[in-house]
């Protein structure tokens, strides 16, 4: 074969060789894009798509200044750390931005771009756990107090913590940096080196729970609060109320009897006249009897009128150390608020939520199941097909309204200032860990997308005992007529 015919056909093969190992690349990566694509669309990480693009700044504004302001109140040697994890928060608002562009236009680059902005909010989430739990080391090695390890720290109405309760809440956020890190590997694996059976598999799993069937209670069975109780709640807590329907969730917050608990969804102004959630039990309210030797700010006006009680709110954040039950209030009021659509079949499957005297999770997960049949109809618009990704998205990671809820967390700590003003006095370090650090909303525990731990922490100790110098509205009206428990109510509003 002459010498010239033999090179050529040698740099033919070779080309060839070139040409299908470049085809087969991109092949392979077209492919592992796909997977990540619809991991992205079925289950994301740090995903927040109840809050908005607009609202997101003012989500981590709020954060970063409530923990400014709670880390003066517990002086200059713990400024090294930080009590609330707004770093997780930016970087969460980040992957927002770049999941937005990925999926618009699902190119290599974009997807790289998505995860890496994703490995920072990992990074984040993991140095904010970190720099709380040194916080918490440091309040317990320099315990001036003497609080004791064993020590109970009892919240209003009926529920306590302790420390152990706490440090294996923490334990258990921390196990679950563990799994984020295996699952944003497993995406990795995937977009760079085209290992996507695993992320495959995970997404084909991925899917809404199915609701059970059974009812969680009938409504005639509940006792609830007379109209003209609630109303003076709703006056004295410079409340609004949206709605007349009662929302229904499980939480171990109120020592009720019944679970779940029955709530009313109201809204009040925070300084810049923005909505904040403020939920109110529909079926009781709780009164603490003054301590002459310790009294507190609420206390004052109902002692001078010859009251021994003084009412607390019992939805203030500072109730309860298990916080869960609020963005999921939040998302069944917007599932609620947006059952209507100008697309008529979707506009249909919100009849029963549009219809419903009480909003609980079974009705709105029905609604989320039929969202998804109607998804997989060959006839869906694109229109159609976006409007139910955002509704089942909100639901599975319970981030519906969450800028009024976060607007809670900046509520909160004006009313712990204006208390600790007013009593001229530092919490104690420990306990204003325990009361205020609020991890078990600021870690997101209760978002998927976040968490990925099957089990879920535990933020409230073992069962507590009531106290006996706590009674609630149907105790103390044994005692005192409505008028007289509506000017308790009254002058137990500190005015500002």
């Amino acid at each position: 074969m002459p010498k010239k015919l033999s090179t050529t056909i040698f740099a033919f093969f070779a080309l060839s060789a070139v040409v299908s190992a470049v085809m087969y690349v991109n092949h392979m990566k077209n492919s592992a894009l796909a997977v990540v694509l619809l991991s992205e669309q079925k289950d994301p990480l740090f995903d927040f798509p109840g809050l908005r693009e607009e609202e997101w700044p003012e989500a981590i504004h709020i954060i970063k200044m409530a923990n400014k302001e709670m880390m003066e109140n517990l002086g200059s040697r713990f400024d090294s750390y930080k009590i609330y994890p707004y770093d997780f928060w930016e970087q969460s608002s980040r992957v927002a931005e770049k999941r937005t562009i990925f999926l618009s236009h699902s190119t290599w680059f974009n997807a790289f771009q998505l995860l890496s902005s994703e490995s920072r909010a990992l990074a984040a989430y993991t140095a904010d756990l970190e720099s709380f739990s040194r916080l918490w080391q440091d309040a317990w090695q320099n315990n001036s107090s003497g609080v004791s390890r064993e020590a109970v720290f009892p919240f209003f109405p009926g529920v306590a913590t302790d420390a152990s309760t706490t440090e294996a809440a923490m334990a258990i956020i921390h196990e679950n940096t563990v799994l984020l890190k295996r699952d944003l590997e497993i995406r990795r694996k995937c977009l760079f080196f085209g290992f996507c059976k695993a992320l495959s598999n995970a997404s084909k799993e991925t899917s809404a729970e199915e609701s059970g069937g059974e009812k969680y209670f009938d409504i005639s069975k509940l006792k609830i609060l007379p109209l003209e109780h609630v109303s003076n709640s709703m006056k004295y807590l410079n409340a609004t109320g949206t709605s007349e329907r009662l929302f229904s969730v499980k939480t171990g917050c109120f020592n009720e009897l019944v679970e779940p608990a029955l709530f009313y969804l109201w809204e009040t102004r925070n300084k810049n006249a923005h909505e904040v959630l403020l939920p109110k039990l529909a079926t009781n309210s709780f009164f603490r009897a003054i301590h002459s030797e310790r009294l507190l700010p609420q206390d004052a006006r109902p002692r001078e009128a010859g009251f021994s009680y003084s009412w607390q709110p019992e939805t203030n954040w500072y109730m309860c150390p298990d916080l869960g039950y609020y963005p999921e209030l939040a998302t069944l009021q917007a599932l609620a608020e947006h059952a209507t659509s100008t697309e008529p079949r979707i506009h249909g499957l919100g009849e029963e939520l549009r219809r419903a005297e009480i909003i609980e999770p079974e009705t709105a997960l029905v609604y989320i199941e039929n969202l998804m049949r109607l998804k997989k109809d060959a006839g869906v618009s694109l229109q159609e097909e976006d409007e139910i990704y955002r509704r089942v998205r909100i639901w599975e990671t319970k981030s519906g309204n969450l800028i009024t809820v976060v607007r809670g967390l900046e509520r909160d700590v004006e009313l712990f200032s204006g208390i600790a003003n007013a009593m001229d006095s530092r919490t104690q370090p420990i306990t204003m860990l325990v009361s205020r650090s609020h991890l078990s909303f600021l870690f997101a525990p209760w978002n998927a997308s976040v968490w990925r731990l099957q089990q879920a922490p535990q933020f409230i100790s073992a069962d507590y005992e009531v106290r006996s110098y706590i009674k609630n509205y149907w105790q103390l009206r044994q005692e005192l007529n409505s008028e007289a428990i509506r000017k308790i109510q009254e002058l137990s509003i500190v005015p500002r």
